[in-house]
């Protein structure tokens, strides 16, 4: 029976600790927006706090009765030769800190893993749809702001995704002006179909960008940058991928979301 009491005080450590560094772990991944585990394992990470919950509950009720039988023939200096020792509080503490340490450093490491997988998913992608449709890309990076070439480029655009289920969603960004001020606009996507006599304007294809996102197409479309520009914020991806044709320039914007890895997605 005392191997048993032993058993049962064990488990409900290990299960107590184990829902410690749950909680821990799921903290850092709702705050930092990490994505680590691979699609339909999230669920199974989330019920297993329900396992280690059951656990600790069996844990204690099997320690309750079997100590129950016992209390009556225990003495207290029984109680401490039995249970007194163990590891130093300065070895226990230190134990703990450096799983915590560990499970941080798996989950930043991980979530970093994914985001250098994906850009490399989406770089590839890239290179494989201009590779394999030059004469498409040809086409539209001779840029005119024209119904011809709009509906055109959204015909090409979705052709060339269909061609491979693994590609993201994917738009072409082109610099253009509004009464003199520069500004960038996207196409592939959607395109309203008008009424006879009624033309599209620039305004309703205007691409929302942040500073870092504008000062990189400044560099495109003014500087020549060939670099590609690949961000990662919380499972949601963007690429923009500059293509040169003849003096032209376009830039192929690749956006994609991760929306597993996450407890509750």
């Amino acid at each position: 029976m005392r191997t048993l009491v032993k058993i049962c005080n064990v488990v409900a450590v290990v299960a107590a600790l184990l829902l410690v560094y749950w909680v821990f772990a799921f903290i850092l991944i709702q705050v930092f927006g990490l994505r680590v585990f691979r699609e339909n394992l999230t669920q199974t990470f989330g019920l297993s706090v329900f396992g280690i919950i059951a656990l600790m509950a069996g844990s204690l009720m099997v320690n309750v009765m079997l100590n129950l039988t016992r209390i009556a023939d225990r003495s207290e200096r029984v109680v401490r030769k039995e249970f007194g020792g163990g590891l130093s509080p300065k070895y226990a503490a230190g134990t703990l800190i450096a799983l915590f340490v560990l499970i941080a450093g798996v989950l930043f490491g991980g979530d970093y893993l994914t985001s250098k997988k994906k850009e490399q998913v989406l770089v590839n992608s890239a290179r494989s749809m201009i590779n394999t449709n030059p004469l498409a890309f040809g086409q539209v990076a001779r840029y005119e702001f024209s119904d011809d070439w709009i509906y055109k480029t959204q015909e090409i655009i979705n052709r060339v995704k269909s061609q491979d289920e693994s590609f993201p969603e994917v738009r072409l960004v082109v610099l253009d002006s509004i009464q003199g001020d520069p500004v960038y606009l996207s196409f592939g996507g959607w395109v309203q179909s008008l009424d006879e006599g009624e033309r599209h304007e620039r305004k309703d294809f205007l691409l929302q960008t942040s500073s870092e996102e504008r000062e990189y197409l400044d560099g495109v479309f003014r500087n020549g940058i060939t670099d590609y520009r690949f961000s990662a914020s919380d499972g949601n991806y963007e690429l923009f991928y500059p293509y040169f044709e003849g003096g032209r320039r376009v830039v192929i914007y690749f956006t994609d979301s991760q929306q597993y890895g996450k407890i509750g997605s």
